[in-house]
């Protein structure tokens, strides 16, 4: 039996190999390019999609604000005594700014009647961000209650749905 020996870039026969290794790597490249893609195309539509999220977190945070603010002002400020208003009372603030983290909005609070029979209150606050065209508007509500001689919130509700 001989033994047949081989050159660099010839194969077991000796004959020679022409660009294997070459087209192997384009197949690979071409494989992960086809692969890449899909990835790509997602990864170009998140910026948008994070920067709506972040917006919608600010109106949630400007509307959290509000219930804040309508709880202050029941046990401290302009709504102290409100008790026997058998009105619903409001509060709009045009270019609220929240302390910290700096969102800028319009806020609205809505806060409904004393409810003898529970001690309880309810609040709505609507938080709006804009960004250029756009305008981000998350509400929240929460039941008051109050203790002693001062508001607390009891719980959080679910806002209706928007229309």
């Amino acid at each position: 039996m001989s033994q047949h020996k081989t050159r660099p870039g010839r194969d077991s026969r000796g004959r020679r190999e022409r660009g294997a290794g070459v087209a192997e790597a384009v197949m690979t490249v071409m494989v992960m390019m086809m692969l890449a893609v899909p990835f790509m195309s997602r990864m170009a539509a998140k910026p948008g999609t994070q920067l709506e999220g972040q917006e919608n977190e600010s109106a949630i945070c400007l509307a959290e604000s509000g219930v804040d603010k309508a709880v202050w002002e029941l046990n401290k400020g302009a709504w102290a005594g409100t008790e026997n208003i058998s009105t619903k009372l409001t509060m709009t603030i045009d270019g609220f700014e929240t302390p910290g983290r700096g969102i800028a909005g319009d806020l609205r609070v809505s806060l409904m009647p004393f409810d003898l029979a529970s001690g309880t209150r309810l609040v709505e606050a609507t938080g709006s961000v804009r960004r250029g065209n756009s305008e981000f508007t998350e509400t929240v509500m929460v039941v008051l209650r109050k203790q002693a001689d001062e508001y607390a919130i009891a719980c959080w509700l679910d806002p209706p749905a928007s229309q």
